[in-house]
């Protein structure tokens, strides 16, 4: 694979440039900030109506992009149903000045803009509540996104309502961010809340506890599937309640809140089946994950089917616009602001 100069001018021969040349796609816009890609370069295609993210890494050598090269070519080779495809990759040299050059890693990703916040708003805005075979497709691919990344050595570890994303036909996906760097591992963001440029996420109590302990200890923490399980069990509380858990997080003492936790599971448990309370309650409260805890949930959920105790449904409540027209799908959702802000600020029960 060939590299390829990112500034005013382009070497027309490298690869990724001429996969989105190719399928005539076009530069629309570059995001600052995206809670499921970052900060994306969009590209779209108006014959094929497709959409593309082109997220830029740093890049310490070639020898470096060498290594990760086999890695990539498997995401991009064996995409998994509930995973972010991954349609090309690449070496990008960046034009610094006249005389310089930095070095970069391009990976271009299939596009998805609405969020499961996204939906969740929709849904309360409507005054309606998830179905509970709809809840349990949500929580049934997220695992299975999960345990795809943990059997291929990644994780997500930022996994929260506005970094799932939701696909036209109503599948749910995660990008594959340990590819991304520490940029995006919830860690960092929730260390972020001590500058009080924080984004809503969720940490386990282990990692909680070591936001006390200071920059020193971001190095040294874990990162893997772990804690991407509990964040998912967070998730299904506000599923099943449509409440922000942010009230669950004692940011003075650096602890969970298992009391104000013990509520959302009554509330879930008043509305759903013991099944689903159950199922939530032992991804949140569980101390240490066995390795095959995924696997095991995954044959819980089959289990649960086939004996007719639980239905998996993935018709999800979508208010998706039927438009061609990215910037008129963009506005209708920022349209919806103001009760995302509201949900972010809910922190009662």
């Amino acid at each position: 694979m060939g590299s390829f100069l990112c500034s005013d001018f382009i070497d027309h021969q490298n690869p990724l440039l001429n996969f989105l040349k190719s399928e005539a796609f076009q530069q629309i816009i570059i995001k600052s900030s995206d809670p499921i890609y970052l900060e994306p370069t969009i590209y779209k295609s108006p014959s094929e109506h497709k959409t593309l993210a082109l997220l830029t890494l740093p890049l310490k050598s070639h020898a470096k992009f060498l290594i990760l090269s086999p890695k990539l070519l498997h995401y991009q080779s064996n995409p998994h149903i509930n995973i972010i495809t991954l349609q090309n990759f690449d070496e990008i040299i960046h034009k610094t000045s006249l005389i310089s050059n930095h070095l970069g890693l391009g990976l271009l990703f299939d596009y998805h803009y609405y969020s499961l916040l996204d939906n969740l708003e929709s849904i309360a805005r409507k005054g309606l509540f998830y179905k509970e075979e709809e809840i349990w497709y949500i929580l049934s691919s997220l695992i299975q996104a999960l345990n795809y990344l943990k059997e291929n050595g990644g994780f997500h570890n930022n996994i929260k309502l506005n970094s799932i994303a939701i696909t036209s036909d109503g599948g749910l996906k995660i990008l594959p961010n340990h590819l991304l760097g520490k940029k995006g591992l919830a860690f960092y963001e929730m260390q972020q809340y001590l500058t009080k440029d924080f984004d809503y996420c969720y940490l386990p109590p282990k990692l909680l506890g070591k936001l006390q302990l200071g920059v020193k200890i971001i190095k040294k923490i874990e990162k893997n599937w772990k804690n991407d399980v509990f964040a998912i069990g967070m998730i299904g509380l506000e599923l099943c309640t449509l409440k922000n858990t942010i009230c669950c997080f004692d940011f003075e003492k650096m602890q969970l809140n298992f009391e104000k936790i013990g509520f959302f599971l009554e509330n879930t448990q008043e509305n759903y089946s013991l099944h689903l309370k159950l199922f939530l309650e032992e991804m949140i409260k569980t101390e240490e994950f066995e390795e095959n805890f995924l696997s095991e949930k995954i044959r819980t959920l089959e289990n649960l089917v086939s004996t007719k105790l639980i239905t998996i449904s993935p018709n999800l409540i979508i208010s998706l616009k039927k438009s061609s027209n990215f910037f008129e799908e963009n506005e209708e959702k920022q349209e919806e602001k103001p009760l995302r802000e509201d949900f972010f600020k809910s922190h009662k029960i």
